[in-house]
């Protein structure tokens, strides 16, 4: 920051000439954040402005003039963060001319604010000139009025996302304003205009538009995916990390922690950046910038894990303990995997895992991330299924059986042989037979029966397109499908199954692994693919024999029912198809741990897997040699997915299963040490299933703490909070976004986003 600079912004603040407007932290892209990370920016983005610009700093406008497109719970994501407007551009007119230049803008809740779309542009070219500018602002005067209110605007300046006036557009202005064939002409505010809309008796007949403003630049949901993966990662590792934190130090927390983790997850939030439509050169810093977030969550969480595990009373104990933290407020079924000693010191066989009261609790030995055991002992990943409290904690015995031919380490620096495992191990290892069969072509559950109409794959796409998407409505031009060339099994124990499948696609390579474990009947999907090709997408294809579908996707603080019409379309963390499957309701989620561009015809779904775009290409382009050319999505990159089913899509709890998909249980292994602290534990618990927790977070003021709440299924709810011994019933109206400040001893307070009470 050039402070020079900085000190003459801050006086033409405060002498009211330059506007602060927006009041977060960037102007973010507005359909693939979170509702808590919009949340996030106008409460770390408005303390910012008022704490810089005082009174003048304190704005009520929301303003993403670039943005493209803008998430249907906005309004009451705004409101509930006291904005009481919204200005914006995109989609231009010919992009949806459907939406006018005043509205009232509404939330599926209720929730409104005055949504003002920036007519024409909100900015001039740089050849504009004085005669242009005179054009712009006698066409303005003709079509920038709303009927019934007498104030019209038109914004202005010289660059991309606003830029400033130029000294011969303000002279031509003003030469304007003494022209009698105009309306009045004055140089003024966004706050002052929008006030004249609110103040002037007819903002009430003005029309309500309801749900998402879209759809533009659909390109943008799948550029760069990288970006887009460890945003979601970023997303989740914050919400536990907070969590843990709370539930770990109680009224101790402090929000200062994560802060600077959240301000470069935000930032990084950039309509640009995330879309993943900016230059090669700024991947580095933006990688830099959610590596520290990343990095910053992993710590907090382990120390706060940490913290909950030395608290327990484990003395007495003469072997490992296991602790296992749930940072989600509802009991659930955790796979717990790490990598140990199968024999430690090579005596004894970890057998199980027990509680405290004796249940003993069934493991796997699967295959380990190293590729050695320390010492040349018997190694493997350990694997459990998990019953963990709400927001909680339990231990778990590490038990183990001496063996009668224990395994003598074998060290090749003092023996000069080379380690092994033992011959028990080897013995009992299979060599499965690979197959080029596909690994998933039937899934039945329950009473639907089959509901695959083909085995699940992949599906390559054409994409001749620029990275935004400009004039793009689908990726749908199939190319054809990988080919397997083999399937195998991997693991095959009581608790977990992995087949992996194999294929191969021009110069790329596809591994897809279809994992069972025996505690669900949903199904893992895993995938690890070496993309090398360009102008090509890679899709996953899900094909159902469901008929009369329709599809509902999960958004920013909402879920959207869309047309199944094959057009590419934005998701967060589910869709689902839902519709009839032999004459009887049927529905299938999709969850996903971080890809947010999907397609849906007739009883198929499609999710982008990685796209072979060019790096910020902006047509009109022209290359000498494409092949200086930089493309995205080149090289070996892993995506995640469940498979669920059942009779609707509210049968399928989506949204628990995706935080549960997404967000794991933390561990670690102890041993015996005092504490003050039960074997097990929960802190905190809400219900019922239609009630999602988008934070549990110390407050800013430093006492207490905030939980916030969303209703996810449109009906009024009688919520049930419990923390620390405390219980509250807590009246959530549909689809009700809700804080509430918690502080010992006292009732739960209703505060808004920024914290502020009534």
């Amino acid at each position: 920051m050039d402070p020079t600079l900085y000190a003459s912004i801050k006086k033409l603040v405060a002498a009211g000439r330059w506007e602060v407007v927006g009041g977060w932290i960037e102007q973010p892209d507005c359909n693939l954040p979170s509702a808590e990370s919009f949340i996030r920016q106008a409460l770390y983005g408005k303390a910012f402005f008022e704490r810089e610009f005082g009174s003048q700093g304190r704005t009520h406008i929301g303003y993403n003039p670039d943005s493209f497109g803008h998430s249907g719970a906005l309004p009451k994501v705004l409101q509930h963060t006291d904005f009481n407007s919204y200005a914006f551009m995109r989609p231009l007119v010919h992009d949806n001319p459907d939406i006018p230049m005043l509205f009232w803008w509404a939330s599926d809740d209720g929730s409104r604010v005055l949504g003002c779309r920036i007519p024409t542009q909100y900015s001039q070219s740089y050849a504009a000139n004085a005669d242009d500018m005179e054009q712009t602002v006698r066409y303005a005067s003709e079509n920038h009025f709303v009927e019934g209110i007498d104030h019209g605007v038109m914004w202005f300046g010289v660059g991309n996302h606003g830029g400033g006036p130029t000294r011969e557009h303000i002279a031509r202005i003003k030469e304007l304003q003494a022209d009698d064939s105009l309306p009045e002409i004055r140089f003024s505010t966004a706050r002052e205009f929008l006030a004249s809309v609110l103040e002037s008796g007819q903002a009430e007949a003005l029309p309500v538009i309801r749900g998402e403003l879209g759809y533009t630049l659909r390109g943008c949901y799948s550029a760069t995916s990288e970006v887009k993966q460890k945003h979601r990662f970023c997303e989740k590792a914050l919400y536990a990390a907070e969590s843990l934190d709370v539930l770990a130090m109680a009224e101790r927390a402090s929000a200062d922690v994560l802060k600077d983790a959240w301000h470069n997850h935000l930032f990084n939030e950039f309509h640009d950046i995330l879309a993943g439509t900016c230059a090669p050169l700024c991947q580095g810093e933006t990688n830099d910038r959610y590596g520290a977030s990343l990095h910053a969550a992993r710590e907090q969480r382990f120390k706060s894990t940490a913290r909950m595990a030395r608290a327990v009373d484990t003395s007495g104990e003469t072997g490992s303990v296991l602790f296992a933290a749930n940072p989600l407020p509802w009991a659930r079924t955790a796979i717990v995997q790490f990598d140990t000693f199968a024999q430690p010191h090579g005596r004894e066989e970890i057998t199980h895992l027990e509680t405290q009261d004796g249940k003993q609790i069934p493991i796997q030995w699967m295959t380990s991330d190293a590729n050695f055991g320390p010492w040349g002992l018997k190694w493997g990943k350990l694997t459990a299924a998990l019953e963990l409290p709400a927001g909680g904690y339990e231990v778990f015995r590490v038990v183990t059986k001496t063996m009668e031919n224990p395994v003598k380490a074998v060290l090749p620096f003092l023996e000069g042989e080379s380690s092994q495992m033992s011959k028990d191990a080897e013995e009992a290892s299979e060599v499965v037979q690979t197959t080029q069969e596909p690994a998933l072509t039937s899934w039945q559950q329950d009473a639907l029966g089959e509901i695959l109409q083909e085995a699940l794959g992949t599906v390559v796409i054409k994409d001749e397109e620029n990275t935004w998407g400009f004039g793009v409505l689908s990726y749908d031009e199939a190319l054809g499908q990988p080919e397997i060339f083999e399937t195998e099994t991997l693991e095959d124990g009581p608790l977990v199954r992995v087949i992996r499948q194999k294929s191969r696609w021009q110069s790329s390579e596809i591994w897809m692994d279809i994992i069972h474990c025996a505690h669900t009947p949903d199904i893992e999907v895993r995938f690890r693919i070496n993309w090398q090709e360009k102008r090509q997408i890679l899709k996953l294809n899900l094909s159902t024999r469901l008929e009369d579908t329709k599809v509902t996707a999960k958004m920013a603080g909402e879920s959207v029912e869309r047309p199944v019409d094959g057009r590419e379309y934005a998701c967060h963390d589910w869709l689902a198809l839902s519709g009839q499957l032999d004459g009887q309701p049927a529905a299938i989620g999709l969850i996903n741990d971080s890809s947010y561009s999907y397609d849906a015809k007739d009883a198929r779904l499609r999710m982008i897997l990685a796209r072979g775009a060019a790096h910020a290409e902006h047509p009109p382009f022209e290359y000498k040699d494409e092949r200086n050319i930089p493309f995205l999505d080149q090289g070996w990159q892993e995506r995640r997915f469940l498979l669920v089913a059942g009779a609707d899509r509210q049968s399928l709890n989506l949204e628990r299963k995706a935080q549960e998909f997404q967000i794991a249980a933390e561990h670690l292994l102890d041993s015996a040490h005092p504490g003050t602290e039960p074997w097990k534990q929960s802190h905190f618990a809400v219900e019922p299933e239609n009630v999602s927790t988008l934070a549990l977070k110390p407050a800013e003021s430093g006492c207490g703490t905030i939980v916030r709440l969303l209703e996810t299924e449109g009906r009024d709810t009688e919520a049930t909070l419990k923390y620390r011994g405390a219980e509250w019933q807590l009246g959530l109206k549909a689809h009700a976004l809700a804080s509430y400040e918690l502080r010992k001893g006292e009732a739960p307070k209703q505060v808004n986003g920024l914290e502020q009470g009534d």
